[in-house]
Parts: structure tokens; C-alpha cells; sequence
């Protein structure tokens, strides 16, 4: 189970945050939110357009978590399997990775009679969604709350309620919670974050994804997302204006 402890102030964690400072950079950057793979030996990327991504600098790439969702930034390199023979036959794209921020990445709990009052889905906070999509198998949301800013851990998860939701999907909707639980942290200051929720397995024949959650302590809110919605390669605008809060993930 991982859950998350903010840190103010600061863009990046030790340990989730890579830069490249090669000096011979080139000045075109590539932005992409991409889900991390790796093999015996090396670390690539799929993109949530399906592409494969090969970093030709794989210096320090071994913390990389696999399966972690990031947001990269690259150059494109030259496309030469002679000079990269460890790179797999599906690469579409050689990079030089210029940056790399880990992104939250988490399961689908499911909320039972047996685990309704733990601290982890107890949707007990006001959270509020700012941008929601489906790419990479995954359900990304840009999401903020408020804070003391006095280091306390927040609890964020999306949640299947198989308490209410005895049959999901249902008549093509599949219907899920997000929750927040501030674990009695005070309010000071709005942040904002970014996670990625592995889709259920068993989405099945769904077409439409409902995503209810607390917008304040009497208002609920849904937004419905297409199941077959695929982000391309561009980043959202969203993912960009992450407030100065950065997320340090414990297993």
C-alpha cells in the first residue's frame, strides 16, 4: 500500500526527480506522460499513445520504479539500433531524457464491510478534480485540497464501492469514488497534485466512467469519462501548473 506525505515548497523528492545537464541539449523538448518498463538490464517507456520510448542516456535510470507512471521531458535522438543494440525491436522513438517527475501511481481499492473504516478509503474531506482522463490504462487526475502546510499525511485513492455498487458496471457504467481523508490536517493553503489510478480489471463492456467525489462537506460532484478516451502525446495543460507541492511516496 502506498500513501504520500506532502512536501511544500519544492518541485521534486530525492529519488522521483531526474534532470539531465548536458550542455549540448538540443533546444527542442518533448513533453509525455508515460508509464516506466523495464527489462534485465535497461529502462524504457510507453507512451499513452502506445509508443515505445528508448532513453539513450540510461545513467541513473535503474531507480526508476517499474510499471511508476512520470512525466518526462526529451529530445529526439538519431533512431540507430547499431549504436543501441540493447534497445528493444518496438522502439518507435530514441530519447535523450532531459527530465523526469514520478507521478502517484496507485490500484483501484475496493471499499468492503471489512475495510470501510480504515484511514485509507474513508472519504471523510472536500477534494476537487480539475482535470480527469484516460490514458496508459490508467485514470489520471489533477486533483487539490487545502492544507496547514505542516507536513501531515493526506490519503488520496480511488475507491469501487462494493457496499452500494453491488453489480458494477452497470448498463455500460462503471462507477467509482475518489477520496480524500486530510487525516486531521487544518486548512491554510490550496495545493494541487497529480495521480494515476490502474483502471479495474474488471472494466469489462463499460463505456462511460462515473467519478463521484466531496467537493465540500455538503456538495457532491461526477464527472463521467469516456472508457475508450486515450490522452495523445502532449501533455495536458493542467499537468503543468502543478502547484509547489511534490509528493514523497512511501511503500
Amino acid at each position: 500500500m502506498k500513501n504520500f506525505k506532502f512536501i511544500l515548497g519544492a518541485l521534486a523528492v530525492a529519488g522521483s526527480f531526474f534532470t539531465s545537464c548536458d550542455d549540448d541539449d538540443d533546444d527542442v523538448h518533448y513533453e509525455s506522460i508515460v508509464s516506466v518498463e523495464k527489462n534485465q538490464t535497461n529502462t524504457y517507456f510507453f507512451s499513452d499513445k502506445g509508443n515505445v520510448l528508448w532513453p539513450v542516456n540510461q545513467t541513473g535510470m535503474s531507480a526508476f520504479k517499474e510499471k511508476e507512471r512520470a512525466i518526462i521531458l526529451f529530445n529526439l535522438a538519431e533512431k540507430d539500433f547499431n549504436r543501441h543494440p540493447d534497445a528493444i525491436k518496438e522502439t518507435n522513438e530514441f530519447i535523450k531524457l532531459t527530465s523526469y517527475q514520478s507521478i502517484l501511481t496507485k490500484p483501484v481499492w475496493n471499499l468492503t464491510q471489512e475495510n470501510k473504516d480504515s484511514i485509507v478509503v474513508k472519504n471523510s474531506d472536500p477534494v476537487s478534480i480539475h482535470n480527469a482522463w484516460i490514458g496508459g490504462g490508467y485514470i489520471n487526475l489533477i486533483f487539490g485540497f487545502e492544507t496547514a502546510y505542516i507536513g501531515v499525511y493526506h490519503y488520496v485513492n480511488v475507491v469501487n464501492n462494493t457496499i452500494d455498487e453491488l453489480e458494477n458496471p452497470k448498463d455500460g457504467v462503471y462507477k467509482l469514488d475518489f477520496i480524500h481523508n486530510s487525516n486531521g490536517d487544518g486548512f491554510f493553503r490550496y495545493v494541487t497534485g497529480i495521480a494515476s489510478f490502474k483502471l479495474p480489471d474488471n472494466i469489462g463492456d463499460a463505456k462511460n466512467l462515473e467519478i463521484r467525489f466531496k467537493r465540500d462537506n455538503s456538495e457532491i460532484r461526477t464527472i463521467t469519462l469516456p472508457v475508450e478516451s486515450v490522452a495523445g502525446e502532449k501533455l495536458p495543460t493542467a499537468a503543468k501548473n502543478i502547484s509547489e507541492t511534490s509528493f514523497d511516496i512511501l511503500d
